[in-house]
């Protein structure tokens, strides 16, 4: 990959499935064509004894519709329009054994994931390998119901970096309840969850949720976050997920993308509406909320046939759909309730905030409209106005940041703590296809390469390995009972030089120590996010704060450190780009239009150079909770933070 390659986390997803998260990982400026068009309705798995063609339907509903109504889609319609595809077994043991390829040459924790979590975790471990070949021998009737349970299987692990999706049945139409939650602890200890927005009846706003179909809500959505999400191995993380929080996107304070995905979603609900009863002003009620159903992409099919060719069947051209604006609530902005701070720097994907003495990063995302060297330089502009001004404290508000780009969190620790070595150590996984293409990748000096291995340092030594023998090394760990191999630990040296050139001969000296710091997430802090608030905890001692999760119970400040982020399409062109895609020991392109997104490096702490960080578990220092006020007004917990650096 180039040296601007982006780590996703939630983020740095391609999509985050059910989790209304979706992202994409891309060679920068590349696209790699590796297979031939499939989209031949010979091949077109349709169910020809269905006497409706469900699909079909859809379709005409929408051309029925006035002009200017938002057609909604009727779910058992839609449901019977996925279920029209037959499983084929022969597709479904190809689409395994590319995975299986993939995950045994490259993800890095495929044999840790066997063993059991470190305490504060809430995950089971499984060994995939083992649970996609039961797969096989499952009988299904529909390839919806397959699909379906490999998703299922994949979000096991609870990687926020490793997800498998498809197109056909998570991309095309999103699934929204009109209302958002929050929740509080009451002044006696309980927690409750409350209304956060209604578009559809804005009187419900701040009303307590009681029950969810019947059943005490934080039961619910405690069982939901356990087993429908993945975003962190911590459950209280996953279940701020399913909650709204705020966070800066696109310029402004928004509802995140990366949360309420318990009532605005990517995959099939199980069924078409959900119950709540609620509390309001001393009375009790209960409302019924089917699920609004929309696609921007109607008249990109007509039946069940074109429906398959046009998003299921296997393309050269994947399409990039952004799935955030279709929800109804997400053009709703909070700006104006920032009550506290006044804003003193305005970035791309940053925000700096003075209040009273004590000076707001609030970084959202590393993920942006602009490159790397940009997003530096402003949040060098950021900084230098917080000291211009007199800051004596900073706050770091990484609530709901889901990772970007690795050279713009290295560069905020150096930035802050120039005497650092501001990586940590990573490195990947050895085998025969892997150690094939570091050698052909050096070799041949295929400088865009992921595999190539003049773009790497040793950790210990910082310098550049001379030979790919040099970077694969010959070290064998121990994990989930298995001898795996891995490289000696490196880390990526092309961003320094870019550091040197931002910052220039005279570097800022900024009067802030570590004890005049203090970072504050709701465990949303993902990837390259997780860099930067792992660095400054561990090797700084800055003091953490996470917001949110359950009471009496500690919570992450940060999740999925992983490494770096990858994905089936991204590696495939890789392969061709170095010829081993035609290698027998290479994994072959999905025969359907899905991709895998998984880790190809991991990361380790740098005091204990045996602990895998995505396998850590780190609890925050202090915790806090929302309540009816800051949930909307950032600012009010910019305060609390920065009233325990007193």
């Amino acid at each position: 990959m180039k040296s601007k390659v982006k780590l996703y986390g939630f983020l740095l997803f391609i999509i985050l499935l059910s989790l209304n998260l979706i992202q994409y990982f891309w060679l920068d400026g590349t696209s790699h064509h590796f297979r031939r068009d499939r989209r031949d309705q010979s091949i077109t798995p349709v169910d020809t004894n269905v006497s409706v063609d469900a699909c079909a339907k859809i379709h005409q509903g929408y051309l029925g519709k006035n002009n200017s109504d938002i057609y909604y889609v009727d779910y058992y319609d839609l449901e019977t329009c996925f279920k029209t595809f037959k499983f084929n077994a022969t597709q479904a043991n190809k689409t395994i054994n590319t995975i299986k390829g993939i995950l045994e040459n490259f993800y890095p924790f495929l044999d840790q994931d066997k063993e059991p979590p470190q305490p504060g975790f809430t995950f089971q471990s499984i060994d995939i390998i083992s649970k996609l070949e039961e797969l096989l021998n499952t009988q299904y009737s529909t390839d919806f119901q397959f699909i379906t349970d490999l998703t299922s299987l994949l979000f096991q692990p609870k990687d926020g970096h490793l997800f498998f999706f498809s197109n056909c049945y998570n991309q095309i139409f999103t699934f929204d309840q009109g209302l958002s939650l929050y929740s509080i602890i009451k002044p006696d200890g309980k927690q409750t969850i409350k209304i956060f927005n209604d578009v559809i009846d804005s009187s419900l706003i701040d009303c307590e949720v009681v029950t969810i179909d019947s059943r005490p809500a934080m039961e619910v959505l405690t069982e939901f976050a356990n087993d429908k999400t993945f975003s962190s191995k911590d459950l209280g993380v996953r279940f701020n997920s399913l909650l709204s929080s705020l966070s800066l996107e696109n310029n402004n304070i928004r509802v995140s993308s990366l949360t309420q995905q318990f009532t605005k979603r990517r995959i099939l609900p199980e069924k078409p509406s959900i119950s709540y009863g609620l509390t309001c002003n001393g009375s009790s009620s209960t409302i019924e909320r089917s699920w609004k159903i929309i696609s921007n992409f109607y008249d990109n099919f007509t039946d069940s046939n074109s429906y398959w060719n046009s998003f299921c069947a296997a393309t050269t051209t994947p399409s990039l759909l952004d799935p955030f604006n279709d929800f109804g609530d997400y053009s709703k902005t909070y700006d104006n309730m920032i009550s506290k701070a006044q804003m003193v720097f305005n970035g791309t994907s940053s925000r700096f905030y003075m209040q009273n003495q004590t000076g707001i990063a609030l970084i959202s995302t590393f993920e942006s409209t602009v490159n790397d060297q940009e997003q530096m330089k402003q949040i060098l502009q950021g900084f230098n106005k917080l000291n211009e001004m007199g800051a004596k404290k900073i706050v770091f508000d990484l609530t709901d940041n889901g990772g970007g780009f690795i050279s713009v969190a290295e560069f905020v620790n150096i930035l802050l703590f120039p005497d650092t070595n501001p990586s940590f150590p990573s490195d990947a996984k050895v085998t025969d296809l892997s150690k094939l293409a570091i050698q052909t990748a050096t070799t041949g000096q295929i400088s865009g390469s992921i595999f190539e291995t003049q773009q790497y340092a040793s950790f210990s030594t910082l310098q550049v390995f001379n030979t790919s023998q040099d970077f694969i090394g010959n070290n064998v760990y121990t994990r989930g009972n298995t001898q795996v191999s891995y490289t000696n630990k490196f880390i990526r040296i092309g961003y320094r030089e870019i550091f040197r050139q931002i910052l220039g001969n005279n570097p800022p000296k900024y009067p802030w120590t570590s004890k005049d710091m203090i970072i504050l997430t709701n465990g949303i802090c993902g990837s390259s996010c997780a860099m930067i608030a792992q660095h400054l905890a561990e090797l700084q001692g800055v003091a953490t704060i996470a917001v949110g999760g359950f009471a009496e119970t500690p919570l992450s400040f940060a999740s999925f450190a992983g490494g770096q982020a990858f994905n089936s399409y991204v590696l495939f062109g890789s392969l061709i780009e170095i010829g081993l895609l035609d290698n027998p020991l290479s994994p072959q392109p999905f025969d359907i239009f899905v991709t895998l997104a998984f880790p190809i490096l991991e990361i380790y702490s740098v005091k204990n150079d045996q602990e895998v960080l995505e396998f850590t578990y780190r609890k925050a220092d202090h915790r806090l909770f929302y309540d009816e006020k800051s949930i909307r007004d950032p600012s009010l917990l910019w305060e609390q933070a920065s009233s325990l650096l007193n």
